[in-house]
């Protein structure tokens, strides 16, 4: 038996340093007025939509601004200055690892007015020159990757994924082959919320993986990432867990593989074999809120968790299949043996090996049988 029980995932504040690439995004852009001029030292407010989280700055003497390390997930940003309306933009999604470019032109009137623009086009992201795709929670709960369940499964959707991984979720699941600026084969390096997730041996591999419900988003970068990420030249492959929100969520599930349903092999059949039992099975759950304690503290815009536990269960029974020498082949007569080509096999005498040039030959056993002097006592007994 086989079981696997994932650490929980906490979102609430630990007294913990770790140091790692940066998961985080960045909103940036330029504050003009309806003549095109820049407004310098306008109040720009990022409001995060699910946890009310707010993060602010001011544009420069140019009318640039910038908001870094803000966290993956969907925001509203409110711009207000003496003498114009105040803007709010809805609908500003922010991935992992993403620079997000917001422009926006004020209009002239009071701070007590208000414009907010929602459903615009599409934000272009010009100020990275990464390649890459980002898979978020809905493209990852409704697309099939495997009974295994494996949420790094789904990066083989991405354009410049060439091939590997598994459908369970073992270390063998990261051996992905990413092309992209002559990169190397399966050698792309793992990160949770920009933390290390790579084994440091053997050409890399993941450590841990998550459950899909406890996953945000994935982001693939199959070139031109930052120099941050300076241990592969096979593409990065970023996964941004789900926190907290000021709402309540919770995900309980289990999937069994019911043997009765699968066929056995025409292996199995041939050699009268019955068909393996089946035993396989996965259960957790996720559960995220606000960090509330009757009577004393309530976290809501504050203060959020998020933990989830898997279980993995699947022993499997394998059929293997070898050859074994024959009664003569065990006294060194090769002479019924027959090659892949179904003709009869020549066995070569290494002691009439002679060398002329680059090239060496040898001359064949008579009858392709081995003379007794030269049989190992250990391979005849």
């Amino acid at each position: 038996m086989t079981s696997r029980v994932l650490v929980p995932i906490c979102g609430l504040l630990l007294p913990l340093a770790i140091w790692g690439q940066e998961s985080r995004g960045t909103i940036l852009g330029r504050i003009t007025d309806p003549s095109g001029a820049t407004v310098a030292d306008a109040g720009i407010e990022a409001v995060n939509v699910d946890t009310k989280l707010e993060l602010h700055t001011t544009s420069n003497n140019v009318g640039n601004y910038q908001i870094p390390f803000v966290v993956p997930g969907n925001y509203t940003l409110v711009v207000d200055h003496p003498g114009f309306k105040k803007l709010e933009r809805e609908g500003i999604r922010v991935s992992t690892q993403t620079a997000v470019t917001v422009d926006l032109q004020l209009e002239l009137g009071t701070t007590t007015e208000s414009v907010t623009v929602s459903g615009a086009a599409p934000l272009l992201n010009p100020s990275g020159g990464d390649l890459g795709e980002v898979l978020n929670s809905n493209f990852l709960s409704t697309v099939t990757i495997g009974l295994g369940r494996n949420v790094l499964y789904s990066v083989r959707i991405a354009p410049g994924v060439n091939s590997g991984g598994g459908s369970s979720t073992g270390n063998g699941s990261g051996t992905y082959r990413i092309s992209g600026g002559g990169s190397i084969d399966q050698a792309p390096e793992y990160l949770i919320d920009g933390i290390p997730d790579t084994v440091a041996q053997n050409s890399g591999g993941v450590v841990y993986i998550p459950s899909i419900d406890g996953v945000d988003e994935i982001k693939v970068q199959t070139t031109m990432f930052d120099a941050a990420y300076g241990h592969t030249n096979s593409g990065v492959i970023n996964i941004t867990t789900k926190g907290g929100t000021n709402t309540p969520h919770g995900t309980a599930y289990m999937y069994k593989q019911w043997g009765v349903l699968n066929a056995n092999s025409w292996t199995n059949n041939r050699n009268g074999i019955q068909k393996p039992t089946v035993h396989a099975y996965q259960y957790g759950y996720l559960f995220s809120g606000p960090v509330y304690i009757p009577h004393l503290y309530n976290g809501r815009n504050r203060t959020f968790f998020s933990t989830t536990m898997e279980v993995d269960n699947s022993p499997r029974q394998w059929t293997v299949y070898a050859r074994v020498p024959t009664v003569a082949e065990t006294q060194g007569n090769f002479s019924q043996t027959l090659g892949v080509t179904g003709l009869p096999e020549s066995i070569y005498n290494p002691f009439t090996t002679t060398v002329s040039g680059s090239k060496a030959t040898r001359q064949p056993f008579p009858n392709a049988t081995i003379p007794a002097s030269l049989l190992s006592p250990t391979g005849v007994e």
